[in-house]
Order: C-alpha cells, then sequence, then structure tokens
C-alpha cells in the first residue's frame, strides 16, 4: 500500500498496534518537514495520518504504541541548534505534547521503549565530545528523570 499525498513522504518505523494493525513514523515535507505517522488497520490500510512540527524540520525515527491507547515518536528538530524531539498522540493520532530535548550541541532520538514506570527511554545520538550516544530517562510526561 502506498501512503502519503504528491510530495514527499519517508517512514523509518513499523510497530504492531494492539488492535492488530500498524503505526509508521516517519516525515512528511508537510509544513516545511514535520514528523509524520500513519495507522493502518491490519490489512495495511490507511485508517488516519497526521503530521507534526513547526515551520521547521522535524523527523521521527521511532514510535511505540503507550498503554493509554496513544502513540510515542522520537526523533529530531531543527530547534535549538538542532534538538531531540518527542511526541506524545491519543488514539487518534491528535497531539497531547512534544518536548525538546538538549544543549548548543546536535542531539537526536533513534529509538524509543515505555518503561516499566510508564515513562520512556530514549537513545540516540550527539555531537558532544566528537560523536557519542544520547540515553534519556523521562516520566510519563516526557520530563527527564
Amino acid at each position: 500500500n502506498y501512503f502519503g499525498d504528491s510530495g514527499y513522504q519517508d517512514a523509518y518505523s513499523v510497530q504492531q498496534t494492539t488492535d492488530g494493525g500498524y503505526i509508521l513514523a516517519g516525515s512528511t515535507d508537510a509544513n516545511n518537514n514535520d514528523a509524520y505517522l500513519v495507522k493502518t488497520d491490519a490489512g495495511g490500510n490507511e485508517v488516519w495520518s497526521n503530521h507534526f512540527g513547526d515551520s521547521g524540520y522535524q523527523d521521527a525515527y521511532s514510535v511505540q504504541q503507550t498503554t493509554d491507547g496513544g502513540y510515542i515518536l522520537a526523533g529530531s528538530t531543527d530547534a535549538n541548534n538542532n534538538d531531540a524531539y518527542l511526541v506524545k498522540t491519543d488514539a487518534g493520532g491528535s497531539e497531547e505534547w512534544n518536548k525538546n530535548y538538549g544543549d548548543t550541541n546536535y542531539q537526536g532520538f533513534n529509538a524509543v521503549q515505555r518503561t516499566t514506570d510508564g515513562g520512556y527511554v530514549l537513545v540516540g545520538f550527539t555531537s558532544a565530545n566528537g560523536n557519542d550516544v544520547y540515553l534519556v530517562k523521562t516520566d510519563a510526561s516526557g520530563n527527564v528523570q
């Protein structure tokens, strides 16, 4: 199946959802490059799609379904000299919140996983000290722990 409009869309992550469908995360050229999320049914037919970001660049490299049936997307944004980027949605793909993580160096998340305490653990990269691994643990609201 194909997803998207006449512009550019790309997907980097896919997970099966609790209803037997799939959730895909990536990027789209909408709004000057936004993070992109597509929900399908078990047959791979699009149920809904949404994009997230501001007028800058955002990308999603990883997605997981959350315990409340929503989704958590991890990636990067060009905000604040390129920060790691996290978006939480509800079950219908509407944004509940987003957070940026980083400092004056370049950061991005490549993967996100739920943790047993209801939060998230994220891993990616930072340009601090050359090129290092970047690990962040958050609570369920995305606050760094």
